[in-house]
């Protein structure tokens, strides 16, 4: 059994830290678990009908806002 102490906001900043892409990182904390549980229909990108559960971040994926079913909280 494995764990972390970390979340996937901080694991996305560390990825970036290691010389993943930033786009990459993004993806692959987004869109690409959705696809590999087949949910990417309703999660992980921003689009009419999806759930509206996202992060804003600046260019330094410094978190900005955070939104809860569209409403920012």
């Amino acid at each position: 059994i494995a764990g972390a102490a970390t979340d996937l906001y901080e694991d996305l900043q560390n990825a970036v830290k290691f010389g993943v892409s930033k786009e990459e990182a993004v993806l692959s904390a987004t869109l690409n678990p959705a696809k590999a549980i087949g949910l990417d229909g309703e999660i992980g990108s921003i689009a009419v009908g999806k759930q509206a559960d996202f992060i804003l971040c600046d260019e330094n994926l410094t978190r900005q806002k955070v939104y809860i079913n569209g409403e920012e909280i």
